[in-house]
């Protein structure tokens, strides 16, 4: 399923954007409050976009909204995927310089699309995937929320630009998915 997401760049570019943008998709984050406390450091992106990936991240993302708009302000929208369809979400994912994110399909969407990004590991799985792709090496947070936070400056400072080796696995899935639309025309 990974080397499957990681074709969709053959046939849904990857979106411009003129500007820097974070992109904070959360389904899950108990120390909200202790987040944006930390969160000064957003003011770096022209663009702060809270996107719902799911229903249970709409809670979280009002609670971040308010707490976000004294320091982002002017800066800060939100986007629900009931309002969007998967192009859309393709588009906001791949158009951003940096996501945040407890959903794994949000970290596997900006890892085929080469996004700097930061997981928390609130599964074995999601451990597993950033273990797989490498460069995480002392950023892992697995599951620790306070680690997470402290960690988040550093592994967009330090951590990117990506070079997976997950993405050159997958250069049979791209090629295979070209095929397949070269021989649709």
């Amino acid at each position: 399923a990974v080397d499957m997401v990681f074709a969709v760049p053959t046939f849904h570019k990857k979106k411009a954007f003129t500007g820097s943008k974070v992109v904070l998709a959360f389904h899950r984050l108990t120390l909200l409050d202790e987040f944006v406390e930390q969160c000064s450091w957003l003011k770096i992106f022209d663009a702060v976009v809270i996107l719902h990936l799911d229903e249970e991240a709409e809670a979280v993302g009002a609670r971040l909204y308010e707490g976000l708009k004294t320091f982002v302000d002017g800066k800060l929208s939100m986007r629900s995927y009931k309002d969007m369809d998967l192009e859309d979400v393709l588009d906001e994912i791949s158009s951003a310089s940096f996501v945040l994110t407890s959903k794994l399909h949000g970290a596997v969407t900006a890892a085929a699309y080469g996004i700097p990004f930061s997981l928390l590991e609130y599964q074995e799985k999601c451990t597993e995937f950033l273990v797989t792709l490498g460069g995480f090496e002392g950023y892992f947070n697995r599951g620790d929320e306070r680690a997470f936070i402290k960690a988040v400056p550093s592994v967009y400072r330090e951590v990117s630009p990506f070079k997976w080796e997950l993405q050159r696995k997958s250069d049979l899935v791209h090629s295979s998915f070209e095929e397949m639309i070269n021989a649709s025309h």
